[in-house]
Parts: C-alpha cells; sequence; structure tokens
C-alpha cells in the first residue's frame, strides 16, 4: 500500500504543479497583452523609475570606467534590425 500511497502523492503534487504553472503562464500572457495594449501610458508611467535607475547607474563604475547607458530601442528600430 505505501507504494501506492506515494504515487498518488507525487502525482498530486504534479497536478498542482502543473495548474501552479498554466495559471502563471496566463497571468504572464495576460500581462504581455495589457503592456502591449498600453504600451505608451506603461512607458510613460515608467519614465521616473527608468530616470532613477539611469541616474544611479551613471554614478557608479568599474575599475575606474563608468557604466554606460543606452536608451530603449523603438519599435521601428527593432524591426529594422
Amino acid at each position: 500500500m505505501p507504494p501506492k500511497s506515494k504515487n498518488m502523492h507525487a502525482e498530486t503534487i504534479k497536478h498542482l504543479w502543473d495548474i501552479g504553472i498554466r495559471n502563471t503562464i496566463g497571468t504572464m500572457n495576460e500581462i504581455c497583452k495589457i503592456a502591449k495594449e498600453n504600451s505608451e501610458n506603461l512607458i510613460a508611467s515608467l519614465q521616473a523609475s527608468i530616470n532613477l535607475i539611469s541616474d544611479v547607474f551613471n554614478h557608479q563604475s568599474l575599475k575606474n570606467e563608468s557604466f554606460e547607458i543606452f536608451t530603449t530601442a523603438s519599435e521601428t528600430e527593432i524591426e529594422r534590425f
């Protein structure tokens, strides 16, 4: 009987894992969909955070060399690349 019980336990864990993965993927897909639909608003709302992080990195260096900060590419630039 214990092997069957172990097997059932493993199946239950696998089932719960599968549900969790599906839910996570579904949530991530929904976030991507919303971000694509509202990309201009998303970028504008994140701009203050982007500027803050850029400023932090602009003041950092490694072996006396400053980090180089790049702006994100636009959709057009990505498509041309």
